[in-house]
């Protein structure tokens, strides 16, 4: 404001002065928009060489058009972008659009109810090496446990949702564009009366159709269909946690969803995010814990400190290609950078402890050698909410 009356005053008509002045706050208005959206993306700290053009048209949300720089060849990574543009906007109830374009994507967020979002969502975008974006339409907001959708939404049948399903469940890869249905749980575990929460790496395998090979997840995996009927989500979930770690689980209390794109397999994941605590409690150590993982789904184990997660150290900007030495280091400044768990060896399962590096790697999601997948680590930044939401409420009732 004070910028564009410097710049009117020094006009001598007052037309001018009166053109200048709005010229000049809607250039301020705008420059504000975008310092915003910069920090906001670059607290990601990409060090990567991209070209931002905006507009602010004035019957509509601003628009952002994310391309790459000329002589560029790095992806840009959208996803990252996604996730922290989607935060940006979360504070006006407005969710975002992409628009693909031969000069790159258009991304435009548009108003949305705030009844129609029933759980926390992110859709992850991917960008295949010819620029061509692949999405998968986010069918699914809000998911009740019998698969039916809330929030004022329909089913979506136009996509094909459940015949797919189907389909990719009985291993027809005749199907192209599959959105497969997952179930995943964030399970905590008390090892005497400490609380932690699982983590599970997946076996180190070399087929390009394996997925998440040696990353770090939450444990998890495809809703089934059972006589033409598809399972329950929460029941998923809890199935998906017996067959890989041989913990029973209780409560399964909804947590989020998040929607990824696979390029190399044309297909994408809905993925339903659960939390949920092991029914057995106060084991000895993370050993006895953790004695029955299933050797063929799952290469080692480990129990994080929950009160790790409340420090945001696995939040997906942290704990991607450019923040994780930083996630590392954050979780040594709190004395919690080492965990206990067990190595899968053969048909030998061994106690082992893990460093916080060997968990987040150095290069994000895909890496070789560790990584926390993109989805996971925003059910990590969900859980975090979770915890703090709950904290809050304990807080309330002390003070009441």
């Amino acid at each position: 404001m004070n910028a564009a009356m410097k710049v009117a005053s020094v006009l001598p008509s007052p037309v001018l002065r009166i053109m200048a002045f709005v010229a000049s706050l809607i250039s301020v208005t705008v420059g504000t928009l975008c310092l915003s959206l910069d920090r906001q993306i670059m607290s990601l700290g990409l060090p990567l060489p991209l070209v931002y053009s905006y507009s602010l048209p004035s019957t509509s949300p601003a628009r952002v058009r994310i391309s790459r720089s000329s002589g560029s060849s790095r992806p840009l990574p959208w996803g990252e972008l996604a996730i922290s543009l989607e935060d940006y906007y979360n504070a006006s109830k407005r969710t975002l659009t992409f628009h693909e374009d031969e000069d790159g994507v258009v991304i435009s967020p548009k108003s949305r109810s705030s009844a129609s979002v029933e759980l926390p969502h992110h859709s992850y975008i991917t960008v295949s090496k010819d620029w061509r974006v692949q999405k998968f339409k986010a069918i699914m907001r809000g998911i009740e446990d019998t698969g039916k959708l809330v929030g004022g939404m329909k089913r979506r049948l136009d996509e094909g949702f459940w015949e797919n399903q189907k389909a990719a469940t009985q291993g027809d890869s005749g199907q192209g564009n599959i959105l497969r249905l997952c179930a995943c749980a964030v399970v905590r575990v008390k090892v005497g009366n400490k609380p932690y929460v699982l983590l599970t790496q997946r076996q180190l395998r070399k087929s390009r159709d394996s997925t998440f090979s040696g990353m770090w997840v939450f444990p998890g995996g495809h809703v089934d269909m059972v006589e033409g009927k598809m399972e329950g989500l929460s029941a998923a979930a809890r199935r998906e946690v017996l067959e890989e770690t041989g913990l029973e689980v209780s409560g399964a209390k909804k947590l989020c969803t998040y929607q990824a794109s696979l390029i190399h397999k044309s297909r994408g994941y809905l993925i339903c995010f659960f939390s949920c605590d092991a029914k057995a409690g106060g084991f000895a150590s993370a050993g006895e814990a953790l004695s029955g993982v299933c050797r063929k789904e799952v290469g080692a184990a480990a129990l994080i400190p929950e009160t790790l997660f409340k420090h945001g150290i696995f939040s997906p900007e942290l704990c991607s290609e450019f923040g994780s030495k930083e996630a590392a280091q954050m979780a040594r400044d709190v004395g919690m950078g080492d965990f206990d768990g067990v190595l899968v060896e053969g048909n030998e399962i061994k106690n082992k402890k893990f460093s916080i590096e060997e968990i987040v790697g150095d290069g994000g999601e895909g890496a070789r050698g560790g990584g926390i997948g993109m989805a996971h680590r925003w059910a990590a930044e969900c859980f975090r909410n979770e915890g703090q939401s709950e904290g809050q409420s304990e807080e309330r009732k002390k003070e009441n």
